[in-house]
């Protein structure tokens, strides 16, 4: 849907959010997308690693902006 509205955007340039690692994170970097992990949101502790990890919200702020 992303590349409908935005068809020169590349999979590198694409943040993935998400709280699991099975679920969200491996799957993104298959795709070559960047990861960060909410741990925030995580139910039980999971093996495996993303880009970024987050513990709360606010901190997507800063990775958006190390990104530009």
């Amino acid at each position: 849907m992303l590349k409908k509205e935005y068809p020169k955007i590349t999979n590198a340039e694409i943040l993935m959010v998400g709280d699991s690692i099975e679920k969200d994170i491996a799957p993104a970097k298959k795709l070559g997308l960047k990861t960060a992990l909410a741990k925030y949101g995580q139910k039980t502790p999971e093996t495996g690693s993303a880009d970024y990890q987050l513990l709360e919200f606010k901190g997507i702020i800063d990775i958006v902006k190390s990104l530009q």
